[in-house]
């Protein structure tokens, strides 16, 4: 699976993210970056009632498939991941650590610790 890059995914804000089995999940709000590299990392989604919750889903685990952004868990997995509680600002190190071990990623894969930030 090829990595999206930062163009694509802002290109797709304000647009359905769906799941492994074509489920909608919910609108895309941001494109959350690396701070160091400027590499695009995560995509916050709202998930809860009304949009009154947030979590960010890994660009690693998304694909574009026929048009759509997917990723490749289920909608239930997505909506259980941890809350993210501060939108719209940097993504700590420490939380950023709770989302790499619920999806199961390697923080050293992406580098020496550093904070998530929304791209603008």
């Amino acid at each position: 699976m090829q990595k999206l890059d930062l163009e694509q995914l802002e290109g797709r804000v304000g647009g359905s993210l769906f799941d492994s089995r074509g489920d909608r999940i919910g609108r895309i709000d941001e494109v959350y970056v690396n701070e160091a590299t400027g590499v695009p990392e995560w995509i916050r989604v709202p998930v809860g009632p009304l949009g009154t919750r947030s979590t960010l889903v890994p660009v690693e685990r998304l694909e574009v498939r026929d048009q759509d952004l997917v990723i490749s868990h289920e909608k239930a997995f997505v909506k259980a991941a941890p809350v993210y509680l501060e939108p719209y600002g940097a993504l700590p190190p420490g939380e950023e650590a709770r989302l790499f071990e619920y999806y199961g990623l390697r923080p050293s894969q992406f580098g020496r610790p550093h904070a998530a930030v929304p791209h603008r």
